[in-house]
């Protein structure tokens, strides 16, 4: 974060603070700075907003930090979508199996994996 994303959290703190009727001393607000300070900014405000919905006290910097972690699962859920041509290319651009095998010979060799081979039908049947 920051300068100015710190104070923003700075004053995000104080505000659970005053909610909760719990003073933060300057080392118990610099823990809570430690343990958030690499978190994004979204993610805290995000968390803050989750501790004044749920939480009936002042939540240790732990709590705070599980909520911003669930936040940015959740952008991790969503990725941004693939326009249909380029989704087209990347299919196009995807190497067989046999080029795999062969990658794996060039840097693995005596690796022993062989690639599945193609039914023939056997002469006896």
């Amino acid at each position: 974060m920051d300068a100015t994303q710190l104070a923003a959290l700075g004053t995000l703190l104080d505000t659970m603070a005053r909610i909760y009727h719990h003073p933060l001393e300057t080392d118990d607000k610099l823990a809570y700075l430690l343990a958030l300070d690499d978190l994004s900014l979204e993610a805290v405000q995000y968390a803050c907003k989750q501790v004044f919905r749920s939480e009936t006290f002042m939540p240790v910097p732990a709590i705070v930090r599980s909520y911003a972690k669930d936040w940015q699962q959740k952008q991790r859920i969503l990725p941004p979508s693939m326009p249909d041509a380029e989704l087209l290319a990347l299919r196009e651009a995807m190497i067989t199996p046999e080029e795999i095998h062969q990658l794996i010979q060039s840097a693995l060799p005596g690796y022993g994996w062989e690639p599945p081979q193609e039914d023939t039908p056997n002469a006896a049947d």
